[in-house]
């Protein structure tokens, strides 16, 4: 039990300072960013389902998966946007494509 406790502690901290990178990169780049501090993602809104797309496709051809809010509707979307994980990204993957995903949600 005290291992299970000890790597509960280390897990928080590693996805406490995954979840402050991301909010800080979008933060300076003005981008609203919509999840708890709890989570292990986040959501980031975009103003239509072309958005959406487009900023799937564009971090796929950089290698990014992203997960668009559209395929999780039944039905027409309301609200259009991209889940990001943050967990399972080492922290150098997390520098390199955290720009990335800002630059083509600016776009």
């Amino acid at each position: 039990s005290d291992l299970l406790a000890r790597h509960l502690r280390r897990i928080r901290r590693l996805v406490s300072a995954r979840r402050a990178e991301v909010m800080a990169v979008f933060a300076r780049s003005s981008i609203e960013v919509v999840g708890d501090d709890a989570g292990a993602h986040v959501v980031l809104r975009l103003p239509s389902a072309e958005a959406e797309a487009s900023v799937v496709a564009g971090a796929a051809r950089r290698g990014i998966r992203l997960d668009g809010l559209a395929r999780h509707h039944v039905g027409t979307p309301l609200i259009h946007g991209i889940t990001l994980g943050y967990t399972a990204c080492t922290p150098h993957e997390l520098t390199v494509a955290l720009p990335q995903v800002a630059a083509l949600v600016q776009a």
